[in-house]
């Protein structure tokens, strides 16, 4: 099977499915603008190709034929596991014009030998404008270190936000490529992975980046970040904390973004309205 869900408009609301063994699993591809689209409590796993040829995502947004273009999108609080193996894109592929999309408290889980990126923004064919994307407070375990990415902006994503997320695995932990930009003071508070293998770790502006010092004074953010060994980070295997992890406290208050469904993690247990919070989906 390709597509499970497919369709394009305004004002869709699609929660608590639980979606596999299909190529795209949803497919979103609008030519006009569209505004509303919320995707949560979702699980979407066991991504198979179909014998269709084409790549695999857990969700496919592509507002980028015509006038297409997509705002008040708000992805959140859902789980992604078991990707298929060749043609993969990402979990989350957005390809096309987008308009301050919301991504946060989604876990996104490869094995040993996956290596499916979990966010691509920005990347694809066509018109490509992302602006000021915010993506928090989600937690990434990648599968081979010898593989693919994590996370990657494409050359027309700008303003990002990236905070208080956990990112582990994988080849390059966070790509931004070419004429993307940070917004200012908005790569912070995140958990990485040191990667043993000596792979990129980290991609900016086309140079690569091999250590979590040289990413740093490259981007001149995330310095209350912290690069750790994976044992070091102490997860759990579905991504909740252990206790003693550097995760717990090391996320900055994001209350003032005006995100109610993100004053809760993905399990619903509600994050403090005052103080640090937890990096990653889950609050310790």
């Amino acid at each position: 099977m390709n597509h499970g869900i497919g369709g394009w408009g305004s004002n869709f609301d699609s929660h608590n499915n639980e979606i596999y063994n299909c190529g795209r699993c949803l497919v979103w591809g609008p030519n006009v603008p569209v505004t509303g689209f919320t995707w949560h409590d979702n699980i979407v796993h066991d991504i198979n190709l179909g014998g269709t040829g084409v790549h695999c995502d857990g969700i496919h947004m592509f507002p980028n034929t015509g006038s297409g273009q997509m705002s008040n999108v708000t992805i959140y609080n859902n789980l992604f596991y078991n990707p298929c193996n060749g043609f993969n894109t990402a979990y989350m592929y957005f390809e096309g014009v987008f308009v301050a999309p919301k991504v946060f408290n989604n876990v996104c889980i490869n094995q040993a030998s996956q290596a499916d990126p979990c966010i691509e923004m920005g990347s694809g064919s066509g018109p490509q404008t992302i602006t000021n994307p915010v993506v928090v407070n989600n937690t990434i375990l990648g599968g081979d270190e010898g593989q693919a990415f994590d996370v990657l902006f494409g050359p027309a994503t700008t303003g990002v936000i990236f905070k208080n997320n956990v990112v582990t695995g994988s080849n390059t932990l966070m790509s931004l490529q070419t004429g993307g930009s940070f917004a200012a003071g908005g790569l912070n508070n995140n958990a990485y992975e040191l990667l043993t293998q000596t792979g990129n770790m980290y991609g900016y502006h086309g140079s690569t980046i091999t250590t979590f010092s040289g990413w740093q004074a490259a981007t001149g953010q995330d310095a209350n970040s912290t690069s750790q060994p994976i044992a070091n980070l102490k997860l759990n295997s579905d991504g909740t904390l252990q206790s003693g992890s550097p995760a717990i406290g090391l996320g900055v208050n994001l209350t003032s973004l005006g995100i109610p469904a993100l004053n809760s993690d993905k399990a619903g247990i509600a994050r403090p309205s005052t103080g640090a919070w937890d990096a990653g989906a889950y609050k310790f």
